[in-house]
């Protein structure tokens, strides 16, 4: 009786530890997951400053700019990059973390975890950055790339609206990853293809209900943190989607 009561205690173990190891293997080859994707903010700012700074020595004569930095969109960038970057982490992995002995199960749960710390990581990131963007007056430049009205006006909004859409493109991008390591290149276009059908579909619904203007009415007052908040949705779908479609995968897919 009491070796039957313990016994489900070393189970919890191990699956904590094929989970942690699945982490480990994310950050194995850090480049990827971690050292690319701040190259390639950095690259992003360096191009912003030489574009501030071309438009202001270009305008002589006029002190304000900071309106019409502020709608810049250049931020996105780091978005769609943190989906590729998904994509490629999840092909990079699954193999190995099979190979090593965790299930699918764990491969989900622990890509997860890294993805919900790579957005709060970068969320960080340009929270910080935005605040020395405030307190050097746009860079010198009145610059506003990491505080653009896209994220709304007070900070706490900002970290929310941030946040959800890193969860939302990570889990997208591992959406497409989980596809790609089922079906391979083949599968990720016609998984691209439906999504874009849906949203095609969508739009001519909207269409031939004449409700654009409710649609666009809808829209304004939701910006941002509604529109951040709804994100959530189609986030968690992509998650559950992932793992569903991974169930299937085998290593040699």
């Amino acid at each position: 009786m009491t070796a039957a009561a313990i016994a489900p205690a070393p189970s919890r173990r191990l699956g904590s530890s094929r989970i942690g190891s699945v982490i480990r293997l994310y950050f194995a080859n850090p480049m990827t997951i971690a050292v690319t994707p701040f190259i390639v903010l950095a690259a992003i700012f360096l191009l912003n400053l030489a574009i501030w700074a071309i438009v202001v020595i270009s305008s002589p004569g006029k002190t304000d700019f900071a309106e019409g930095f502020s709608y810049s969109g250049s931020t996105a960038w780091i978005f769609f990059y943190m989906a590729v970057v998904a994509i490629q982490a999840m092909n990079n992995t699954f193999r190995l973390a099979l190979g090593y002995g965790a299930t699918r199960r764990d491969f989900s749960l622990g890509s997860s975890v890294v993805f919900v710390a790579m957005s709060a990581v970068f969320t960080a990131t340009i929270t910080v950055l935005g605040l020395l963007e405030r307190a050097t007056n746009g860079w010198g430049l009145q610059g506003r790339m990491f505080t653009p009205v896209y994220f709304g006006e007070n900070w706490g909004e900002r970290i929310a609206v941030i946040f959800c859409l890193f969860l939302f493109f990570t889990f997208t991008g591992s959406a497409f990853g989980s596809v790609f390591v089922r079906w391979g290149r083949n599968g990720l276009l016609i998984f691209g293809g439906i999504l874009l059908a849906i949203v095609v579909l969508a739009g001519l619904v909207i269409a031939l209900l004449d409700a654009w203007s409710a649609f666009g009415r809808w829209l304004d007052a939701s910006l941002p943190l509604g529109l951040a908040l709804w994100s959530l949705v189609p986030t968690a779908v992509f998650a559950v989607a992932g793992f569903l479609i991974l169930r299937g995968a085998t290593p040699k897919s």
